[in-house]
This record gives C-alpha cells, structure tokens and sequence, in this order.
C-alpha cells in the first residue's frame, strides 16, 4: 500500500495531522511509525483474513482501556470509532491507530510473574463475566 494513500485515509479520519510514515513490519497486519510533527503513533493496517480476531480483540482491548489498564490507548477516529474500514482497489484493511510506546517485545519466561498478575486483575475486572 502507496504511503501517500495510507496518510490520506489517516487524515481524513482522524483529528490529527499526520505528515509521514515509516515501515515496521508485516506479520499478518502490516504495522508503521505514523508522524504528526514530532508526535509519534502505532499504526496497525490489518487484512480480511484476521478481521475477526481483531473485531475482537480490539473490543477488549477498549474495554481494558476503560477499567484503567496498561494497554497503548487507542486512538478514536473523529467519529468515535476504534478502528477505519477501508475498501480500496487493492483490498479491504481496518485501520487502528495507537498511542506510540517505546519498548521492546515481552519474554514471557522473563516475564511469566508479572503476566500472571495482570490476567489475576483482569479477571476481577469490572464488567468481566465469570464462566
């Protein structure tokens, strides 16, 4: 997908002005640096095939978000909405755009303590059904 495009959709929806981009990755949704000056964002570009799994994981994610956890904030589109749904010649995508946080990817066995904590609060969360 033509950067140019990416940030047209962006501007278009999001009550930010974004001016660049930079490549991260692909691994199943394709995700960049997005650039409004020196603010910098998360942008996860993801395909058909995982619509889905996202739906549903950005559902709890927003939740999470909400009862005060650690997530990345989500970005809401100037109509409120966590994602953009895209249908272009090349394809439909769901645009998400995140709050930039710098760090790197977990090890869980370094990890595996503080992950068992989080998912112990999360499922006396608030709003969680037991089942």
């Amino acid at each position: 997908m033509e950067k140019e495009k990416i940030l047209e959709i962006l501007n278009e929806h999001y009550p930010v002005c974004f001016d660049s981009l930079e490549f991260v990755r692909d691994s199943g949704s394709m995700a960049y640096a997005v650039f409004s000056g020196r603010d910098k964002y998360f942008l996860r570009i993801t395909k058909p095939a995982f619509f889905d799994t996202v739906h549903k994981s950005l559902e709890i994610h927003v939740f999470l978000m909400k009862q005060g956890f650690s997530v990345p904030p989500v970005i809401f589109t100037r109509d409120g909405s966590p994602r953009v749904h895209t249908s272009e010649e090349d394809g439909e995508h769901l645009y998400i755009l995140y709050e930039f946080i710098e760090g790197k990817e977990v090890d869980t066995e370094q990890d595996a303590e503080a992950i068992g904590a989080l998912l112990g609060k999360f499922h006396s969360a608030k709003g969680v059904s037991q089942g």
